[in-house]
């Protein structure tokens, strides 16, 4: 009798959106996958060419452990690229390199491949200059 299924039962269920996310907060909480990624600025209302801390904040896993890349308008911020992390939070020094509307943005790749990687963005007006040079 190799081979050979007497009886089986199939079973078919649609699982609603709610349900699913509700899934993935109790596994998110259970395994610690990173759930979120948000960015914040020392000062909301950033200057051209005058330095601002971004801070990335991460929430979910107990191992922070991974690289956070930060970005202006999809550019990599120089000297914030695979910035190693560890804890929960990584700074990022940042010069506006331009006037008016600025996209922030980072991603967070995590050493430990059970967790998953995030990314977020936000979005500024740079204004100009108080002072002179």
């Amino acid at each position: 009798m190799n081979g050979y299924i007497g009886k089986f039962r199939i079973w078919n269920s649609v699982l609603t959106a709610s349900q699913v996310a509700g899934d993935y907060r109790n596994e998110a909480g259970s395994f610690g996958y990173a759930s979120s990624l948000t960015l914040s600025l020392a000062s909301n209302s950033p200057q051209y060419r005058i330095s601002n801390t971004i801070t990335a904040t991460i929430s979910g896993p107990t191992n922070y452990a991974g690289k956070i890349t930060f970005f202006e308008n999809g550019k990599t911020i120089v000297g914030c690229k695979n910035k190693v992390t560890s804890t929960s939070t990584t700074t990022c020094a940042w010069k506006p390199s331009r006037h008016g509307v600025t996209t922030i943005s980072a991603s967070y790749t995590p050493s430990d491949l059970t967790f998953l990687s995030g990314a977020t963005s936000s979005s500024y007006i740079v204004k100009a200059r108080s002072n002179n040079r």
